[in-house]
């Protein structure tokens, strides 16, 4: 699916008449919808369910490291030692874990099947665009059927 198209189709035309709405639908299309955006739909968009949540390595990252300091301003000394700590255990989970490997809860398993359920609805043309990105939207809530 076109994201661009999806988003200039489907959202644009459902917003509502507001100038402050429409600077921040500016906004968005130069700098994530179209194809020659700062960070175009190839960067962002994946259709696959199987991804992290965060958007990148670098988020990912910061945020393990967030989590190893307990003050403001860490020593340096203290800085050194968490950074290797984190390079040690990201080298141990790159040797010996496979992403496809770990085993999935039930409740990402049920999600999974959940959306690869409204993928192939969409797919086979059963529903929309717009029916596609309302349901798939909620993929946090595989409860919730729209």
């Amino acid at each position: 699916m076109d994201v661009f198209e999806s988003f200039a189709f489907d959202i644009t035309l459902e917003a509502p008449v507001d100038e402050s709405i429409d600077s921040y639908l500016d906004y968005l299309l130069k700098t994530y919808m179209h194809s020659s955006s700062l960070f175009p739909p190839t960067v962002w968009a994946n259709s696959g369910f199987n991804i992290k949540r965060t958007t990148n390595g670098y988020e990912a990252f910061r945020k393990q490291l967030d989590s190893v300091f307990y003050s403001a301003h860490p020593t340096v000394f203290e800085l050194v030692n968490r950074l290797q700590d984190i390079i040690f255990e990201s080298g141990f989970k790159m040797r010996g874990a496979d992403d496809t490997a770990r085993s999935k809860t039930a409740t990402e398993r049920k999600k999974a099947v959940w959306i690869e359920e409204i993928m192939k609805q969409f797919e086979d043309g059963n529903i929309n665009r717009k029916v596609y990105l309302r349901r798939i939207s909620c993929a946090g809530l595989p409860a919730t059927r729209l």
